[in-house]
């Protein structure tokens, strides 16, 4: 599969009535941040979110997260966020600790884990047995903005991209961990830096949208 090029447009994911969050970056103080370093964490430009993880070749693995209580115990919901990812590895092997940055996105339904995680060169789920599976080879650049779309239903995630002058890509279905009842509700968004890793993982965030039900585009 090929990356995703240009800008991509304004979400379409649903009326704005119906959303649980439009989260556009203008305020970043209702979100929770975890992670110990040098790791950056703010809004900037205006009405984006950048992350940096912490300590390149340095000692810390933890990065920038952020943690939201959002929306308890919603078991089917459509996420849509647009994303630019300024510094990101690839050729993960799936085991952590090793010489690799990602962004991974969390969504803790009280029922299950649902975890998607994005290298440079491939898409990676957590399912059964807690072990990282790719998912499927892809192409991200540094320079391009791509619309992500998460819908997650049950044990399972849907993922698609697109950007503007292109339809819609479906580019897998995830299969999500071992059931898991803690932090019931609650999204996480990190990016992670290995201490081994030669850069910083780095992403700008134009928006992240929530919606109820399963979506698709």
């Amino acid at each position: 599969m090929t990356a995703y090029k240009g800008r991509a447009h304004y979400s379409d994911i649903v009326d704005t009535r119906n959303l649980i969050k439009d989260e556009d970056w203008e305020d970043i103080t209702d979100w929770t941040t975890y992670g110990t370093g040098t790791r950056t964490v703010e809004e900037s430009p205006a009405g984006q979110l950048h992350l940096v993880a912490g300590d390149a070749g340095g000692t810390d693995s933890t990065g920038g997260k952020y943690l939201d209580s959002l929306v308890t115990n919603l078991q089917t919901m459509t996420v849509e966020f647009k994303i630019k990812f300024d510094q990101l590895a690839g050729g993960w092997t799936g085991t952590p600790g090793a010489t690799n940055d990602f962004f991974q996105f969390r969504h803790y339904s009280g029922v299950y884990m649902h975890v998607v995680t994005f290298t440079s060169d491939s898409v990676w789920y957590y399912t059964a047995g807690n072990v990282h599976v790719k998912q499927f080879d892809t192409t991200f650049d540094n320079v391009s903005w791509y619309t992500i779309r998460l819908i997650f239903d049950s044990n399972f995630t849907l993922v698609f991209a697109k950007d503007d002058d292109a339809d819609w890509n479906f580019l897998g279905r995830c299969r999500n961990a071992d059931p898991y009842t803690i932090l019931n509700g609650r999204i996480l968004m990190w990016v992670i830096n290995y201490p081994t890793s030669p850069a910083e993982t780095e992403i700008h965030m134009d928006y992240v949208k929530f919606a109820p039900g399963m979506i698709m585009p």
